[in-house]
C-alpha cells in the first residue's frame, strides 16, 4: 500500500461578468478497490452552495450554483489517498467500453496497422505493440489539437496532447474487440491533469499510459472514467453571459 498527497488546482477567469453559473465538478478523486480516499477538502469559489453525488458509474461528482455575477471561478481540491497495485476486478464490464464513439473513431491508416497485429498474441501484448506504435507515431504538442479533436483527426496530424493519444488508443483497442475506458487524473509530480486507457483482460481492468507508453502501476491518482473525454470532464457548467475564458490548472501529487 502506498500513500500520495495531492493538490488541484483550477483558476478560470471570464472575460466579462457571468451569471446564474451552474456547474458540475470532478475534483475529488474515486473510491474503487485500488485506491481509497483517507481525507480531502474541496473549496468552490465563488458559489451559493456545493453538493455531492455520483455520476452513471458510481464516481463521485461535485455540483452547485452561484447566481450573482463573476468574472472568476476558483476550485481548490486537496487530500491524501492510499493505493494499492492499480487493477479493478470486474466480472461483467459493459459493452459500452467497446463501441466507437465520437471521438474514438479510426482511420484507414489506424485500421491498417491493426491488420498486421497477430491476434493470438495476449490482450496485454496486444495493447502494448498498439501503445508502442502510438508513442512512435505522435509528437506530444500542445496546441496542436483542441478539446473537441477526434481520434483519427489527431492521429492524421501525429501531434496532439494526452486526451488525444487515449482517444487514440481507445479506438484502436475497441476495433479489434478489447474493451477500453478514457481514465482522467492526476499523475506523481508536479503539472496538470492527465489521461490514460484502462483496458480489460480476463477478469478485470488494467491500465496504460499511452503518452509515456508505460503500463501503470502506482502514482496515477484516478477521478473518473467514461467512453471517452466528455464522459469525466473535471469541469462543465452552464451560465447567462458572453464572454471568453482562460483557464489555468495546476496539479501536484507526492508520495509520503
Amino acid at each position: 500500500m502506498r500513500r500520495y498527497i495531492y493538490n488541484y488546482q483550477a483558476i478560470i477567469r471570464f472575460s466579462n461578468d457571468i451569471a446564474r453559473h451552474y456547474f458540475k465538478l470532478r475534483s475529488i478523486p474515486c473510491t474503487n478497490s485500488f485506491q481509497q480516499v483517507v481525507s480531502n477538502r474541496l473549496d468552490v469559489n465563488p458559489s451559493d452552495y456545493v453538493d455531492s453525488g455520483v455520476d452513471g458509474w458510481q464516481q463521485t461528482i461535485q455540483y452547485g450554483s452561484y447566481v450573482d455575477k463573476h468574472d472568476s471561478f476558483i476550485v481548490l481540491s486537496n487530500g491524501e489517498i492510499q493505493q494499492s497495485h492499480y487493477y479493478i476486478k470486474d466480472n461483467d464490464p459493459s459493452h459500452v467500453f467497446v463501441i466507437p464513439t465520437q471521438f474514438t473513431d479510426i482511420s484507414l491508416q489506424m485500421k491498417s496497422f491493426l491488420n498486421g497485429i497477430d491476434k493470438s498474441l495476449s490482450t496485454l501484448k496486444q495493447v502494448q505493440i498498439i501503445s508502442n506504435y502510438i508513442c512512435e507515431s505522435m509528437i506530444y504538442q500542445p496546441g496542436a489539437t483542441r478539446a473537441d479533436t477526434v481520434a483519427s483527426v489527431a492521429f492524421s496530424q501525429k501531434q496532439g496532447v494526452c486526451q488525444d493519444y487515449a482517444h487514440i488508443l481507445i479506438a484502436m483497442c475497441r476495433h479489434i474487440g478489447i474493451f477500453a475506458r478514457y481514465v482522467n487524473g492526476f499523475l506523481i509530480g508536479e503539472g496538470e491533469t492527465h489521461a490514460w486507457v484502462e483496458f480489460f483482460d480476463r477478469d478485470g481492468w488494467y491500465a496504460i499510459d499511452p503518452t509515456h507508453n508505460r503500463l501503470i502501476d502506482y502514482g496515477y491518482i484516478k477521478i473518473a472514467h467514461g467512453r471517452d473525454a466528455a464522459d469525466c470532464s473535471l469541469n462543465r457548467g452552464v451560465f447567462n453571459g458572453t464572454t471568453n475564458q482562460l483557464t489555468e490548472i495546476r496539479v501536484i501529487v507526492e508520495e509520503i
